[in-house]
């Protein structure tokens, strides 16, 4: 029997005195986890196994949480994972880490993507001419300049680094006067989206597409949680998903365009959001580290976006 080969999933922090993995979140979290570990083991041959960034060490990692017979295991022996999902997050502080970890290993995402992804600044100045005005502010004074550029009545704030709504202010010009910024900040202008996807919804939106390598495999609408203007599922709002062939055709450009800058890296498994403003498509975010789950009552669309994950990393692994 030939040797199960090892699919990694990378991930930051460190949970090893937990009795189990995720014993800090949200038990849908870790059951989604078991699912995919599940179906990478018995369907795909594969070796799943999940591990921390800091537990890499001169060319392995040191330990892993394993997955066999419908349990957990902690593995204390070095890991040579064959490919790794990269899960984890990323910092300036730990850019060598993962610059090293990317050298010794096959990893998807490159660390370059990452940084195009994780960077807000990058990828606004990457896509300057479909993203809102962007801005990268350091003090008070930076940011009173930058208002004055930024034509909406309000505007966006977020930390440089960073993806899933964390740290996202939507506010008045008047309030962001009186922000203290602490670290470098983006402010960008409001789109208002309350128009809504040309021919598919109405109301405040972003609209994602998930893709593994260069081929689209699930599309969605989330929509804002009541009473707020953000859409990340994670802070209450819904989802509405779109057939793939139902993608409004005015995205293509604007997707042709990410896909031929991310043609440098073959390999590569990332989202891409957008807003609509007026029928007009603006790109908001693009996220190198897509869910790998839905919320309660999409088991259907978790089950198929797993198993698109798994057929593309079956791939890589039988080349």
């Amino acid at each position: 029997m030939a040797k199960r080969k090892i699919f990694g999933v990378m991930y930051p922090g460190s949970d090893w005195n937990q009795p189990l993995p995720f014993s800090d979140k949200k038990s849908d979290q870790r059951e989604a986890y078991e699912s995919f570990f599940t179906l990478a083991r018995d369907e795909y041959g594969m070796e799943p196994v999940r591990f921390s960034q800091q537990w890499y060490k001169d060319g392995s990692f040191t330990r892993a949480w394993g997955w066999k017979g419908g349990r957990w295991i902690k593995l204390r022996k070095p890991i040579l994972p064959d490919v790794i999902m990269d899960k984890s997050t990323l910092s300036y502080a730990t850019l060598t880490k993962k610059m090293e970890i990317n050298e010794r290993f096959h990893v998807v995402n490159a660390w370059e993507l990452d940084l195009i992804s994780s960077d807000k600044m990058l990828t606004a100045t990457s896509f300057a001419d479909f993203t809102p005005e962007t801005f990268l502010v350091r003090t008070k004074t930076d940011l009173h300049e930058a208002l004055k550029k930024i034509p909406s009545a309000e505007v966006v704030m977020k930390p440089r680094l960073g993806y899933g709504g964390d740290g996202v202010q939507i506010i008045s010009k008047q309030k962001a006067r009186q922000v203290n910024i602490s670290g470098l900040t983006i402010v960008q202008r409001f789109v208002d989206t309350q128009g809504g996807v040309p021919g598919l919804y109405r109301g405040i939106h972003d609209f994602r597409i998930i893709f593994a390598g260069d081929k689209p495999i699930i599309s969605y609408i989330r929509t804002a949680a009541p009473g707020t203007k953000l859409c990340n599922m994670s802070l209450g709002g819904g989802v509405i998903f779109v057939p793939i062939s139902k993608i409004p055709k005015v995205l293509k450009p604007y997707v042709q365009r990410v896909l031929r800058s991310f043609a440098v890296y073959p390999d590569k498994l990332f989202s891409v959001d957008f807003f609509f403003e007026r029928g007009r498509p603006y790109l908001v975010e693009i996220n190198s580290k897509p869910m790998i789950y839905f919320p309660p009552g999409h088991e259907k669309q978790t089950a198929q976006m797993q198993r698109s994950y798994m057929e593309y990393f079956s791939k890589l692994l039988d080349r």
